[in-house]
């Protein structure tokens, strides 16, 4: 073979060479492409890391401009539950992905504390779509702290409760076990925190007014005329067998409301010995057009059926020119 001859065959075995390797990292790096999480909901997603401290700062800074206000003003928890969910509408879709990260935790925690528990676990849901957990800890140890947190949830109360619950479902949502029986036993999880959530609302035009002086004002959307303590409020309700919490959304003026309150609940064939009695103080809301939620605690039901509640005065706690107490909107169980 000639000089020519040979040189020609290794050029063009160097051509080849070189073009099977391109066509082979191109294959690799087509099937790397592949090797990315999927999301909750089964479709192709990538995590973020969760901002750091510094950037954490900066995010809530931005958010606090935006929304300050109205996190200060939000009183009750309809207010609240409202704003979370205005929240997590204007972060869906933010760029930022710190601002995205602080705003869903401003949000969860307004969830909280309006005891909303099915926006607060689409509110945790995005969250473990959109970043990764806070620390990687194998799955099994991951499930084990959800169950520990859930059976803490089931000793607590109110928003510790519900707070309880959604880190433990954040836990299982993080392992990514989405069969078998470990998941049935979490979907129905979800399930009792998804019911548990439900509100109930008794509103002012369904009241039974127990008293000649009490009256439906439609002016006020609410119940007005309330200036003898021995009258009072009720509403026929059906009720779960599970713990409520109950709030009262009323106004009132100058220094009236200074009152200790109650919510009692009756069985309709006892309408004298109340199952349990809450107790709270009503201030001053500032007006009588100005209204305000107020906590009165959690009522354990027995067993399921239809029950009695009533609002009721049981004592001035001061000296007050104000003759009237309180007007009433509604009673809200969560």
């Amino acid at each position: 073979m000639s000089q020519w001859a040979l040189f020609w065959l290794l050029c063009t075995l160097s051509t080849a060479l070189t073009v099977v390797g391109g066509a082979r990292g191109e294959a690799a790096e087509q099937t790397h492409s592949f090797d990315i999480k999927f999301d909750i909901k089964g479709a192709p997603g990538q995590r973020a890391v969760q901002p750091n401290a510094k950037e954490l700062l900066q995010a809530e800074k931005v958010l606090d401009e935006v929304f300050g206000r109205e996190i200060v003003k939000a009183k009750s928890s309809t207010e609240k539950g409202k704003l979370a969910k205005e929240i997590l509408e204007a972060v869906r879709d933010e760029q930022d992905l710190a601002v995205k990260f602080a705003g869903l935790q401003i949000a969860r925690r307004l969830a909280i504390e309006a005891l909303d528990g099915k926006l607060g676990l689409e509110i945790v849901r995005e969250i473990v779509q959109n970043f990764e957990p806070a620390e990687e800890i194998p799955a099994t140890d991951r499930l084990t702290e959800g169950d520990r947190l859930w059976l803490s949830a089931e000793k607590a109360q109110g928003r510790d409760r519900l707070s309880k619950q959604l880190e433990a479902i954040e836990c299982w949502l993080y392992s990514d076990i989405k069969t078998g029986l470990v998941a049935k036993k979490w979907e129905l999880r979800v399930q009792q925190l998804q019911s548990a959530s439900a509100l109930i609302t008794l509103d002012w035009k369904n009241a039974l007014l127990r008293g000649q002086h009490l009256k439906y004002d439609t002016r006020q959307d609410s119940i007005s005329g309330w200036c003898y303590p021995q009258e009072y409020i009720e509403w026929p309700v059906d009720l779960a067998a599970r713990s409520y919490d109950v709030a009262l959304l009323y106004s009132s003026r100058g220094n009236a409301g200074g009152y200790l309150m109650a919510i009692s609940l009756f069985t309709t064939t006892n309408y004298y010995q109340p199952l349990m009695t809450l107790h709270t103080e009503l201030i001053s809301t500032g007006g009588w057009n100005i209204y305000a939620e107020k906590s009165f605690g959690i009522i354990k039901v027995p067993r399921p059926g239809r029950y009695i509640l009533r609002v009721h005065a049981i004592r001035r706690l001061g000296p007050d020119f104000e003759p009237c107490l309180v007007n009433v909107r509604a009673v809200f169980l969560r």
